[in-house]
Formats: structure tokens, C-alpha cells, sequence
């Protein structure tokens, strides 16, 4: 007789929230009277001299849906897939009415590498989403 498999049901207590976007810019303003966010300086491509380089950005995250207590890391991966030394953030979320919502992380890591780097943000072991890749790049030589 086969074993029957136990699930872990997920209750409206637990509902895990769906990841809608992510934009990375250079800030984030919060009206006071709406709550609406406002995204300065969208970008998805970075211009160094040499490396290391200090990153600083804020994250945008929009979610919908889910309910209760979470934590939830958000870390910058590298061009090698790999997360890059010191860039993972805890989040702790509580979602109280399941509708839209957002996340707002101001962050700064140091990029070791030119490439491709991605956000990665994952609720436990489950991956939410990853961002569109944010390219790291030699700044041209000036002529």
C-alpha cells in the first residue's frame, strides 16, 4: 500500500504573497497623502571606473495577494550565478488584507565583477522572482 504524501496546507494565515515586478532606481518617495511611490532614476545598467564598486540602489518589489508573517531575503546575484559577499537582506513582512502591496529596500553592495547582475528575492527556499539583469560595465575611456 503506497504511503499517502502529507502536505502542509497553506492557510489564509500563511498565503504567500505573487511577486508582480521589481525595479531597481536610485530612490524611492512615498507621497504622504496617497501612499503612491514614486521611482527616481529606473536603470539597468551600471558604468564603473574599475572595480570594486559601491552600488547603492533602491529596490521596488510589487506584490499581490498573501496573508501573515513573512520573511522574505532579497540578494544581488553575480555574473557567475552565485550571490554576491554581504548582499543578502531579511525582510519581515505581515500581510494583513491580501491586496496589492509593496516592498521598499535601500541597499548598497559591492560589486567585484562586469556583467550581468540579478535581484533575487525568495520567501524561504521558494523563489518569488528575479530582476531584470543589471549590467555592471567598463566605463568608456574618454576621448
Amino acid at each position: 500500500m503506497a504511503k499517502k504524501k502529507s502536505r502542509r496546507k497553506v492557510t489564509p494565515a500563511t498565503k504567500v504573497p505573487k511577486l508582480e515586478c521589481i525595479a531597481l532606481c536610485d530612490s524611492i518617495v512615498r507621497d504622504p497623502s496617497t501612499s503612491k511611490p514614486t521611482l527616481y532614476g529606473v536603470f539597468d545598467q551600471l558604468y564603473a571606473e574599475q572595480l570594486p564598486i559601491l552600488v547603492r540602489f533602491s529596490l521596488f518589489a510589487k506584490f499581490t495577494g498573501g496573508a501573515g508573517k513573512h520573511s522574505i531575503n532579497v540578494a544581488l546575484i553575480g555574473p557567475d550565478g552565485k550571490p554576491v559577499e554581504q548582499s543578502s537582506h531579511d525582510v519581515e513582512l505581515n500581510i494583513v488584507d491580501g491586496k496589492n502591496f509593496d516592498l521598499v529596500v535601500a541597499a548598497g553592495v559591492l560589486a567585484t565583477e562586469y556583467g550581468p547582475h540579478y535581484l533575487r528575492i525568495k520567501l524561504g527556499r521558494k523563489l518569488l522572482g528575479t530582476s531584470y539583469p543589471m549590467i555592471v560595465t567598463k566605463l568608456p575611456k574618454s576621448k
